[in-house]
């Protein structure tokens, strides 16, 4: 009987500890789960002419590890984690579809915007992808963070068919040391990201029409 209580007790002890370390920043007592979403700033520009008369906006693709609704964070280099507690409504790259059909469409530089995929010929197409989206922390008792955005963007000219540009952009932005900071500063590095891909494309597709 008293080989079973300390058998009992150990398992109480590693189960505890298991808990201990888990990656619950932020978590309210209750330890339910967190829902967030990102809803970047979108704002009217304004360009000169409209030069890219039609736009196909692909689908964005995340790189290997950030292709899920799990919110990531990383205390060491070269290492991912997942928040216990808090997570995206969906995978990051699916919820920049909607906000980057929006700032183009707002966009006075571009006539017809279609989001992928197409069922009409577009004149060019943007692409995004490995996409990635993390909180990084010195240390697992961090009270301060950074959040990083990293996309790679490509634009097209479809017919015919060739790369006009590609750029890889990389944004950062402090945070303190909870999720729900870090997606605080998410949603503005996604508003600048989107506000300078947008221009990007504007440039390459200006570049296209003049050469």
């Amino acid at each position: 009987m008293r080989r079973f209580e300390w058998l009992v007790l150990a398992t109480a002890v590693m189960t505890v500890s298991g808990c201990a370390l888990l990656p619950t920043f932020g978590a309210k007592d209750d330890s339910r789960e967190q829902i967030y979403t990102l809803d970047p700033m979108i704002r009217d520009d304004v360009a000169s002419d409209t030069v890219c008369q039609s736009l196909e906006v692909g689908d964005a693709f995340g790189a290997p590890g950030f292709r899920t609704s799990r919110m990531a964070y990383s205390t060491a280099p070269f290492e991912i984690d997942y928040f216990a507690y808090a997570r995206w409504a969906d995978a990051v790259p699916r919820l920049l579809r909607q906000p980057l059909h929006r700032a183009f469409a707002s966009h006075r530089g571009f006539g017809d915007v279609i989001t992928a995929p197409a069922l009409a010929p577009t004149r060019f197409r943007v692409e995004v992808n490995d996409v990635r989206l993390i909180q990084r922390f010195e240390s697992r008792d961090a009270t301060q963070s950074r959040v990083e955005f990293d996309a790679n963007v490509r634009v097209f000219s479809v017919n015919p068919n060739r790369v006009l540009a590609t750029q890889q952009f990389t944004l950062t932005r402090a945070a303190s040391g909870d999720p729900a900071s870090g997606v605080e500063a998410a949603n503005r590095l996604v508003s600048d990201w989107i506000r300078e891909v947008v221009s990007f494309t504007y440039d390459a597709c200006r570049s296209s029409e003049v050469s």
